[in-house]
């Protein structure tokens, strides 16, 4: 079977018609016109994903802003109890991971500026790199997060210094 094309405004497609059609739209063959419906279809899909992937790699770079603060403020049991996947939890107790900051902070001096590096994600992590400048020197601050049931769990973090 075919199909008959919606009828488009009659004054606008009048001469187009009367000129080649004599009164006649087109058709196309159905199994045509449902091959373009389904590709529209995929496209729209396609750009709506996109958008909510935007969206999430922007909410990923927040969450880091925020854990970042976290840090920076000295508030690393805060860190450890409300921003720490499970899995983090089960690399270092909360006392083990207060004194390693701690340590690293007193290392690398407080941050003076900070730029994002690098961000990836991979497999449901996100992965945001960045390049930090403290008053003890450049570091590189690397974080990875995943997104739980309606909140952001960091599930990597590392400071490393920057050689450059």
């Amino acid at each position: 079977g075919y199909v008959r094309l919606p009828r488009i405004n009659q004054a606008l497609t009048k001469p187009f018609r009367d000129s080649l059609f004599h009164d006649k739209l087109p058709t196309m063959p159905a199994d045509t016109v449902r091959f373009h419906q389904i590709v529209l279809f995929v496209l729209i899909g396609a750009v709506f994903s996109g958008h909510l992937a935007a969206q999430d790699d922007s909410a990923a770079k927040s969450a880091a802003d925020s854990v970042l603060a976290m840090y920076d403020a000295g508030e690393y049991g805060r860190m450890y109890d409300s921003v720490f996947h499970e899995s983090m939890k089960q690399t270092a107790t909360r006392d083990q991971w207060i004194a390693a900051a701690k340590q690293l902070a007193r290392q690398t001096g407080k941050a003076t500026g900070r730029s994002v590096a690098k961000q990836t994600k991979s497999m449901g992590i996100y992965r945001i790199i960045f390049n930090t400048q403290c008053t003890e020197g450049k570091v590189y601050e690397d974080i990875s997060l995943t997104k739980d049931p309606g909140d952001w769990k960091v599930v990597g973090f590392f400071i490393k210094p920057n050689l450059e």
